[in-house]
Parts: structure tokens; sequence; C-alpha cells
């Protein structure tokens, strides 16, 4: 979700079970205080051989590695 609503609404005891994506379009590291795992940091690229536009993230885990760990979505 966006920064503002992570900060604002979101209980932070949820931040210890659950990997947080952060919508944040800048193109500076967001100072978000809670780890997260992915940074959507443009909402408006483009990019050659796509038609329109796309997101653009940056992940800091490898969540296949993790769904296999834990046996997740049927990993």
């Amino acid at each position: 979700s966006y920064q503002y609503f992570l900060t604002t609404y979101v209980d932070p005891a949820l931040y210890d079970k659950y990997d947080v994506w952060l919508a944040n379009y800048t193109s500076v590291k967001p100072d978000f205080i809670k780890n997260y795992g992915m940074w959507q940091c443009d909402g408006d690229t483009h990019v050659n051989g796509i038609e329109g536009t796309v997101a653009i993230d940056k992940c800091y885990r490898s969540y296949p590695t993790v769904m296999t760990y834990y046996h997740l979505n049927n990993y």
C-alpha cells in the first residue's frame, strides 16, 4: 500500500507477521520505518515490447525461495 496509509491506518504489529509491498513513487528509496519486501517506485514507465505503461517494482526478497521454504501457494 501507500506509505501514508501504512503509517496512518495499519497496526504496526502486523509488520512482524506480514511482508509489506510499499507503493511510493519516488526516485529515492523511501524512509519507511518498517521493513518492506517490495517497493513500487514508478507507475508510469514505458518498456520496449509492452503496449502501454507498466509499474516498476524493486524486490528485496526471493519470494519463490520463501514460498518453497514455508510450503506456500502449493510450493
